[in-house]
């Protein structure tokens, strides 16, 4: 399940961009 919170890091910070 560490790939998923990888995952959910990488689409709030390319929202946050």
């Amino acid at each position: 399940m560490l790939y998923l919170f990888f995952l959910f890091e990488h689409t709030l910070k390319g929202r946050s961009k």
